[in-house]
């Protein structure tokens, strides 16, 4: 999460319609000006590699995590049966896309 905070820096929000968020206030008042601070190299960055790279950690930690589910809904698929690993893959698949 703290990887997406300059996302929501004030120098990247179009709109100052955002600030109502009582989380997205809290966010450009405190924790923005500390991280500019502490990791300044992180606000360097362009957006689309800050997306990218929180996509890829998405898709390897959804890999890693979910890969008993995974493993187990291919095999009730080649056996043409569904159970509850099933359902699990097909919401988190379905939840990351």
């Amino acid at each position: 999460m703290i990887l997406s905070v300059p996302l929501m820096s004030l120098s990247r929000i179009s709109g100052m319609e955002r600030l109502r968020d009582p989380l997205m206030s809290w966010n450009t008042q405190v924790l923005d000006p500390v991280l500019r601070k502490a990791l300044p190299w992180m606000y360097r960055m362009s957006d689309d590699t800050i997306r990218w790279f929180l996509f890829a950690l998405a898709a390897f930690l959804l890999g890693w995590a979910g890969r008993r589910f995974y493993t187990k809904a291919r095999s009730a698929l080649l056996h043409k049966t569904a159970d509850m690993n099933t359902l699990v893959a097909l919401g988190t698949g379905a939840a990351f896309l």
